[in-house]
């Protein structure tokens, strides 16, 4: 199941993945993608980690609020001479979004999963 999420699924011939990659915006092309390919073509897979995406944002009023209670905490924390701060339980999608607004925000921190009986991947 996860392989035509990560890799993307083929359909195209190389003559009209070429097409469509000249037509994309310049913004969502690298450089170097068309080194990724003697011939100058660059694979859909290699140009889909090159596309300039938005980061999530949370936009329900309570997400929005648990992200910023969450942040606050963090900024206490690296205020105070602490090692180790547990974070609150949420779900993937906001984990992933405070995840992203600490590294964001206090690059020096390490933001890792652990498992516990809950969680245990």
């Amino acid at each position: 199941f996860n392989r035509w999420i990560g890799k993307g699924v083929s359909y195209t011939n190389a003559e009209t993945e070429e097409a469509l990659l000249r037509a994309l915006p310049a913004c969502f092309r690298n450089a170097s993608d068309n080194h990724s390919d003697p011939a100058g073509r660059g694979s859909a897979a290699a140009n889909k980690s090159t596309l300039n995406r938005d980061k999530p944002e949370a936009t329900k009023p309570a997400d929005v609020a648990l992200v910023n209670e969450v942040m606050d905490k963090v900024a206490d924390f690296v205020e105070s001479d602490h090692t180790e701060m547990k974070l609150p339980g949420m779900n993937t999608f906001l984990a992933l979004i405070v995840r992203n607004k600490v590294t964001e925000s206090y690059p020096g921190l390490t933001v890792e999963k652990r498992a516990s009986p809950a969680n245990p991947n």
